[in-house]
């Protein structure tokens, strides 16, 4: 099959090439390639230095294709400015508009978007796929939700073969968030705690989130579809738990009282400090049994299998 991947050189995006790349020709789209150098030489991969805003660039890229699957987009960074704030809306809504447009044009088989469980907000319970969204004041969701709208349309009106696949946080090789920093602070001695850590987190190994996209790539049934994806839901407490257990270091958890955070929420300004604090404080879960039953996928990795298998690359 010829795949075009945007995001290629994130973190999804390497598992993903190195998921596909022996059978597929394969179109890479990023603003560097310094982690898939490797593949060079490979003469069914494809690298692109295409401007993802260009609309003309995009509409013109000259090969046939068959799928696109989409994972560039401008993440969770506090917009300062205006400028800042539009950045998102260019990168994650206007750029996947072309890609819309490119897939039609080229009349693929399959279009395969990822999304973010941010659309339901700053907290949430174990939610569906047709739960209400959230995403006021934060325009990365916000932007995420509006590529998504302008896809189903397209669905509606012109049979776009779109996937929308809500990923739960990522972790694993190349991760830069916060499972990341978390694991940075215990090779520092210390771990932040608020209150006894029993919110929840739903969350996805990075080669389970490859594995599900590699599964679906020719699956019709899915066409026009939401699916949150996670593996399962963990306490706080238990995270942190399972980090000192795996990289085996010994912390000091420094325990925040949660009445301080829920007093910080009621402030009118922001601090990046409690701003951190209070995502982690957070209880932020989805309903996973869409994909369980209608992609008959079971996630490989539980969070301390994942944290093993990628334990070189968060040692580092």
């Amino acid at each position: 099959m010829k795949i075009l991947i945007t995001g290629a050189n994130g973190s999804l995006g390497y598992h993903l090439v190195e998921m596909l790349k022996d059978n597929n020709e394969l179109y890479l789209l990023d603003l560097n390639f310094d982690r898939l150098n490797h593949l060079k030489e490979q003469d069914n991969i494809h690298f692109l230095s295409t401007n993802i805003l260009d609309e003309e660039q995009i509409l013109n890229l000259d090969f046939e294709l068959d799928i696109i699957i989409h994972l560039a987009a401008k993440v969770h960074t506090k917009a300062k400015t205006e400028a800042e704030k539009e950045e998102f809306f260019q990168i994650n809504t206007e750029a996947t508009k072309y890609l819309y447009q490119l897939a039609l044009k080229k009349e693929i088989s399959h279009f395969i978007f990822i999304s973010t469980i941010s659309l339901y907000g700053k907290e949430f319970i174990e939610v569906k796929e047709h739960s209400s969204l959230d995403y006021e004041g934060n325009p990365y969701a916000e932007s995420k939700y509006l590529a998504e709208k302008a896809g189903l349309d397209l669905y509606n009106n012109k049979a776009l073969p779109l996937t929308i696949l809500r990923l739960a946080t990522l972790y694993g090789k190349y991760d830069r968030g916060n499972y990341k920093k978390l694991i940075d602070f215990a090779y520092k001695g210390l771990l932040p705690m608020v209150g006894q850590g029993n919110n929840q987190k739903s969350i996805v190994y990075v080669k389970d989130a490859a594995a599900l996209i590699t599964k679906i790539l020719n699956n019709k049934n899915t066409y026009g579809e939401i699916y949150n994806v996670s593996e399962a839901d963990y306490k706080y407490s238990e995270i942190l738990d399972t980090i000192t257990e795996v990289f085996e270091q010994k912390v000091l958890k420094i325990k925040v009282p949660g009445i301080l955070i829920n007093l910080y929420k009621k402030l009118p300004f922001a601090l990046p400090v409690f701003n951190k604090l209070e995502t982690l404080s957070t209880t932020t879960t989805v309903d996973n049994s869409k994909m369980l039953k209608e992609l008959d996928f079971k996630p490989a990795y539980s969070f301390k299998d994942g944290l093993e298998d990628a334990e070189e690359y968060y040692k580092q």
